[in-house]
């Protein structure tokens, strides 16, 4: 069972202190299987893409990289505690929040059980 938490990356101490791995999903120092594009991430940042069109893209985005990545989806999930975290406050549109929606959806795809941890 894997338990999924969400954090700024500034939280890396309280995740460590925690046994919780922390998974860095940003465009510009995490994994591109599961970060945004800095298309995105800027657009919404500057106001030229609504959230909703964001949400849209970085859909598109983990749909391609979990059929071109399952194995790399699995490994991620076969952890115990893992934390999603990008640089974006709590509570702040983010696509941390909308990849641990992706991840449940692999859970249930790879049947995997899960619990939510919450923000760290």
């Amino acid at each position: 069972m894997v338990t999924i938490y969400t954090a700024q990356i500034a939280q890396w101490r309280r995740c460590k202190a925690q046994g919780i791995e922390l998974i860095d999903t940003t465009v510009k120092s995490g994994s591109p299987i599961f970060a945004p594009t800095w298309e995105i991430v800027m657009g919404v940042k500057s106001g030229e893409i609504s959230e909703a069109r964001y949400t849209e893209v970085y859909h598109q985005l983990m749909r391609r990289s979990f059929v071109e990545h399952k194995d790399e989806w699995l490994a991620l999930l076969s952890k115990e505690k893992i934390a999603i975290a990008c640089y974006c406050k709590a509570g702040a549109f983010c696509h941390r929040h909308l990849l641990v929606e992706y991840l449940i959806a692999a859970c249930r795809y790879f049947k995997i059980e899960y619990t939510l941890g919450g923000e760290v």
